[in-house]
Order: structure tokens, then sequence, then C-alpha cells
């Protein structure tokens, strides 16, 4: 799910407790076992959607926002 999507979703009721509190939350939770717990902590730590993003892209981690192309 894109940043801007997920920001949107958060007015949502109950959205944020199960797709989590920040956007780095939703990709540890959506990824929980394609990435360890290194990688967890490097994107809890960020603090823009964007630096969370391009830690997935630096560990060689695939996603995609394109959800046609699933």
């Amino acid at each position: 799910m894109s940043p801007d999507l997920y920001n949107t979703l958060t007015m949502v009721s109950g959205f944020t407790n199960r797709n989590g509190n920040t956007y780095q939350e939703h990709i540890i939770k959506t990824l929980n076992n394609q990435i360890n717990k290194d990688i967890k902590e490097e994107i809890i730590k960020t603090t823009t959607s964007k630096d969370a993003l391009n830690i997935l892209e630096n560990n060689n981690i695939e996603y995609t926002h394109n959800y046609n192309n699933v």
C-alpha cells in the first residue's frame, strides 16, 4: 500500500489497530516474515515513509504499490 493510501485510510476507525500506527509499522506488519529483525529495527527508526521504503530497496526486498502487478 502506498504511503498516501495508508495516510488516507488512517482516518477509518480501527485501521491503525490492524495495519500499524505509522507507515513504518505497516511495512513491518505486511512483510513480517520476509524481513529480519535488523531490517525491522532500521525501518522503525526512520522518520519518513520514503526512508523506510529505501531500506527495502537497499536490501533487495521487492514490493509494489501497483496491485495490477500482483
